[in-house]
């Protein structure tokens, strides 16, 4: 009977015990922040300073390595956008500035980028992570922009086979040859062979006696 009596008091004692709470919970802080002056786009290829304006109002009494964390969006913008920034120290009621400054990569390809800003601190004293309750977002036009020329398209004399030479729009053989003379005088195209008709045959077409073609080892 003892001992089931000492069994329940100790469970009734072990009752009484409070659970231990994660003592580096997260807390928040308050505040009110906005850019000044305000800004409205970036160049591309140079550093651009923004300000921020920053009233701390409720939370721990002071704040050390109190910085803004900065999102870059789209994500595949992140990659061109360099961001830097410093910590400060603030207590409540204070207004602080915080220079940030933003380096634009030259090849960016978006013409218009978002940032999402929020703050962390820690507490003065604990050294507990703080994190602010609100967050800020800017839209930024990105101006001055590289943009590649289009690619060229191939000059029409690379595309002339080889014993040709590109004249006047057209590609005109090296070697003269009666067979693909035209009325202008020019050779157009490869010369060609075909089998050349008998002189009278050529006579009774209509052809100059002067123009009347042999066969190959034959003369007229």
């Amino acid at each position: 009977m003892k001992t089931r009596l000492l069994i329940i008091i100790a469970v009734f004692t072990l009752a009484l015990i409070p659970v231990a709470t994660n003592s580096f919970a997260e807390e928040s802080f308050n505040g009110y922040s906005s850019i000044d002056p305000p800004l409205s786009e970036i160049v591309a290829g140079q550093s651009t300073v923004m300000t921020i304006r920053f009233l701390y109002t409720s939370g721990p009494y002071a704040l050390n390595n109190f910085s803004p964390v900065i999102e870059v969006n789209p994500s595949s913008a992140q990659k061109f956008i360099q961001v830097d920034v410093d910590s400060i120290e603030i207590t409540q009621g204070q207004i602080k500035r915080i220079p940030v400054t933003l380096t634009v990569d030259p090849h960016i390809e978006h013409e218009k980028i978002f940032l999402s800003i929020s703050y962390v601190a820690n507490h003065f004293r604990s050294g507990e992570l703080q994190k602010s309750s609100w967050n800020d977002q800017i839209e930024l036009d990105v101006k001055d922009r590289f943009v590649p020329e289009p690619e060229q398209e191939e000059p029409i004399f690379e595309n002339c086979g080889p014993g040709t030479t590109y004249q006047d729009g057209i590609c005109v053989v090296d070697k003269v040859n009666n067979s693909t003379k035209s009325s202008s005088g020019k050779w157009s195209g490869y010369p060609f062979t075909h089998d050349v008709e008998s002189p009278l045959k050529q006579f009774k077409s209509g052809i100059r006696i002067d123009e009347i073609q042999c066969k190959e080892s034959l003369i007229l």
